[in-house]
């Protein structure tokens, strides 16, 4: 933030007096050229200006430490496709405008009658392009593989892979 606040002052040109010391800490010379400067000389609009910049630094160094992860989301996504259980026909299949344009699937369960929807957000096997409505499909519960009933036979489909590295 200081060579922030140096650099600017050295291209506004300020030429108020700084001691041989402060001279001799920062090289006695700016990149453009001017020798001397102070920050309190600043106008209270580049005072503005130099806080919100710094600001928003602070702002982003702290979420990229701090702030939360895609790899958390994609987690997220996995465990809670992992613990789904279906066998069921896929009866719609959208991309969901309140939900991100998420790709979504929308199975009806042969066990309980009910709709279940499957979203398929991270996935990077392309699943979704594979599946069609009418498709039965299986998934066993903790378990992240996909069959398609083909000819009375369940056969593998796909391992879906939601780019989570810790599965």
């Amino acid at each position: 933030m200081i060579l922030i606040l140096f650099m600017m002052s050295c291209h506004l040109d300020y030429d108020i007096e700084l001691s041989e010391s402060d001279l001799g800490l920062m090289g006695g010379y700016c990149f453009y050229g001017a020798k001397n400067f102070n920050i309190l000389s600043y106008t209270k609009q580049t005072k503005r200006v130099l806080f919100s910049i710094s600001l928003c630094a602070i702002f982003f160094i702290v979420m990229y430490f701090f702030g939360p992860s895609l790899e958390k989301g994609r987690c997220y996504d996995y465990n809670i496709f992992k613990d789904k259980e279906i066998d069921g026909i896929v009866v719609n299949k959208f991309r969901n405008p309140n939900e991100h344009s998420y790709p979504t699937l929308m199975i009806k369960n042969f066990n309980s009658d009910s709709l279940q929807s499957l979203i398929l957000s991270s996935d990077t096997t392309d699943t979704y392009n594979a599946l069609n409505i009418s498709d039965t499909i299986l998934k066993r519960k903790g378990e992240d593989q996909l069959f398609l009933k083909q000819n009375g036979i369940y056969k593998f489909l796909n391992r879906i892979d939601f780019g989570c590295d810790h599965k």
